[in-house]
């Protein structure tokens, strides 16, 4: 007898009841689907691309709490079958206590003498940690992620060439390779900087912070150029010619009618269309940003969610899509619940093949879901056509193996027109989500279910008492706020110099660069006043070294040299509190000297900011090409860090995202409660925090 239960289904289903209909996979005559053996727990494809000559490469990645190294593939649509072309820690140098380089993510490219760049990302964990931890071991010499590798394979010889890690300490998550300058485009994780590598002079050029973090997606388009975006979706043009950022060229609008995160307008999906525009998808849109890289024009399609699937509390996103012989498209459309529905904690509903014959004035069409019926596709994040062959990878099925799929669409239209319907899914990872996933299930569901009930307990025991450990927070806020000035006075005069909360809670800030400097006033998030082109003289850190000069100040072993004052506060009882160039912290009483240590691992304290009465202290610190962190001291607790500046850390936000890799100052309310900070980087910002909770 089962161990699973209709009961223990119930209380597992996310979703209500779907349409027999939409339980249905496509018609099966021209589906083709290849599942790896369940040998180890290589859980994802991340990326699969098609040569220009034909030939189809994947990367089958780990992810999670399995330290395995990437294994590279070709597929032969053909016979169905693959064939493994290298395993990555046989052909480079890896350190065996490092987070180990489990994945290539959306970067694979062709050279124009037949070789394929790539680049190497993580997403698994080092063997000596518990599940995947970048944050945490970001700053860990030894066991955290050295950093990306490029490299190259050569399919006729079968060589992998190591171009080295170009950016230390973080992971390259989607790169494009650019045929007119011979370079490498690619941007990371982390930190959301945008990089290129010369293939020449093996250099590489730093663009700043420009994606918000979190963007992989790069095309290059029919004028040459590059294109890539950001995590509030912005178009970004790089002129491959002149190897000079161009600025923002299209903006996706935020989705009204999407209760969904604020980050997820970033480009999911790109491709050139017949009429030579490109064609892109945000993560959380069921709209189309179509391009003309000639004209500049810019427009958003009508919705992409075919009607029939329109009745349904969901929104659609194609992870990837592709224009057949004839110029229509074709896109597997994943259906996800729209955040704040009662019922939307089950992640998607599913991937669902859709046609748009959108030049012809057509309508979206669904086909069914796409797989087979024993294996519905859970993920994917590319979709190509060939030839009029839909092709993609099959990832993140729970811990199931991945699997590569081709959908024959002449034979799919012939079969519809000949009134063929697709079978039921008997997928039962597909079934058990909804309410009458039981009933429609052509088998036993609580017996096939029990497999992965088995894993969802195995990981859940596994992995929740180390995520609730490394998520815990000492200190959180009610509500987050971003402002960015770049949007105003341009990038280069972003930069924040000063910040003062004022009386009535706003904040007024001043920013510049160029020589010229900008002061606005703003609350929760909305400009109250703005001056342009204001006189202003940038605190001079030298004076500020220069007063505590005659002081031992605390030092690494040998760097004296660099124990030198960059921050500086009134502290309680006649103290002072200090920051240094390389990281230290200090109290300072009279000509006393008490180390607090260190207060990062690299980079200076760049500012400290405390309450009326002087008893809690606020601070940033961090290497101009590190990830900056907001800290907190009191007499009784010593030194805390809060946390990196990253998006997805300082929630609550409100509104758009924000990346601060650079916090460079910073003011606290009088009770303490307010926190206002200041970036410089190339896309500056300020963060207004309300509603400090310390939780002890």
């Amino acid at each position: 007898m089962s161990k699973v239960t209709k009961e223990m289904l119930a209380q597992k289903a996310h979703f209500e009841a779907l349409d027999y209909e939409h339980h249905c996979v496509v018609p099966q005559g021209g589906v083709k689907q290849f599942v790896f053996d369940r040998d180890i727990l290589f859980n994802a494809i991340w990326d699969y691309n098609i040569s220009p000559d034909g030939h189809h490469y994947f990367s089958r990645c780990a992810e999670g709490n399995f330290p395995q190294c990437v294994w590279f593939y070709e597929y032969f649509p053909e016979t169905n079958t693959v064939k493994k072309l290298f395993e990555l820690d046989k052909v480079i140098t890896t350190y065996p206590r490092a987070i180990v380089a489990s994945k290539i993510h959306s970067c694979i490219s062709f050279m124009p003498d037949g070789k394929l760049i790539m680049a190497t990302h993580t997403t698994a964990c080092s063997k000596d940690h518990p599940i995947w931890m970048p944050e945490a071991y970001y700053t860990h010499l030894w066991e955290g992620y050295p950093g990306s590798n490029i490299i190259t394979y050569d399919p006729k010889t079968g060589k992998v060439e190591d171009y080295g890690i170009p950016v230390v300490h973080e992971s390259i998550y989607g790169g494009m390779y650019d045929p007119i300058g011979n370079a490498f485009y690619f941007t990371t994780l982390l930190r959301g900087h945008i990089y290129r590598f010369d293939l020449d002079d093996r250099s590489v050029h730093d663009y700043g912070q420009l994606t918000d973090g979190g963007s992989c997606r790069h095309i290059i388009g029919c004028d040459g150029n590059l294109y890539t975006s950001s995590n509030n979706g912005e178009l970004l043009k790089f002129n491959t010619r002149t190897k000079e950022f161009e600025g923002i060229v299209a903006q996706i609008p935020v989705a009204a009618h999407l209760k969904h995160e604020h980050n997820c307008h970033v480009c999911m999906f790109a491709v050139n269309g017949p009429d030579k525009k490109i064609y892109y998808v945000p993560r959380a849109n069921d709209l189309l940003g179509v391009y003309d890289p000639f004209t500049g024009d810019f427009e958003m399609t009508e919705s992409l969610t075919p009607e029939d699937l329109k009745k349904y509390p969901w929104y659609g996103t194609p992870y990837g899509f592709d224009f057949d012989d004839d110029g229509v498209m074709w896109y597997a459309l994943m259906m996800k619940p729209n955040n704040g529905h009662p019922r939307s904690a089950g992640g998607e509903v599913g991937f669902y093949l859709c046609s748009w014959d959108y030049f012809n004035g057509g309508k979206p069409v669904n086909h069914g879901l796409v797989g087979t019926p024993e294996r519905r596709v859970h993920v994917f994040c590319d979709g190509w056509v060939r030839n009029n062959v839909f092709y993609g990878a099959d990832t993140n099925h729970h811990l199931d193996p991945v699997s590569i799929f081709q959908i024959d669409l002449k034979k799919l239209v012939e079969e519809e027109k000949n009134g063929v319907k697709g079978p039921v899914c008997a997928d039962p990872y597909h079934a058990y989500r909804f309410d009458n996933g039981i009933d429609v299930y052509p088998g036993d569901l609580c017996a096939d279910m029990e497999r992965y009930i088995e894993l969802d307990k195995k990981t859940y025991e596994h992995d929740h008492p180390y995520d609730v450990l490394r998520n815990e927070r000492l200190h959180t806020f009610n509500e987050v706020y971003v402002t960015k000035p770049w949007k105003i006075v341009g990038f280069e005069e972003s930069q924040v110099y000063d910040i003062k909360i004022n009386a009535d809670s706003s904040t007024t800030f001043v920013c510049g660069g160029n020589g010229h400097f900008h002061r606005f006033t703003v609350l929760k998030g909305e400009i109250l006043n703005m001056e342009k082109n204001i006189e202003f003289t940038p605190m001079d850190k030298d004076a500020l070294a220069k007063e505590y000069e005659h002081l031992r100040l605390p030092t690494y072993i040998g760097r004296r040299w660099v124990s030198k004052v960059t921050a500086a506060v009134e502290w309680n009882n006649g103290r002072k509190i200090i920051g240094t160039k390389d990281s230290m912290m200090a109290i300072i009483d009279g000509d006393k000297v008490f180390s607090l240590g260190a207060m990062c691992c690299t980079g200076p304290v760049h500012a400290l900011a405390t309450n009326a009465d002087k008893t809690l202290l606020f601070g940033v610190a961090g290497d101009p090409d590190d990830q900056g962190i907001l800290f907190t001291y009191d007499d009784d607790h010593g030194v805390r860090a809060i946390n990196f500046l990253r998006e997805t850390d300082i929630r609550p936000i409100v509104g758009e995202s924000g990346l601060m890799d650079e916090p460079y100052v910073i003011d606290v309310s009088p009770d303490g409660r307010h926190v206002v900070l200041g970036g410089r980087d190339y896309k500056g910002l300020v963060f207004e925090y309300f509603g400090l909770e310390v939780h002890e």
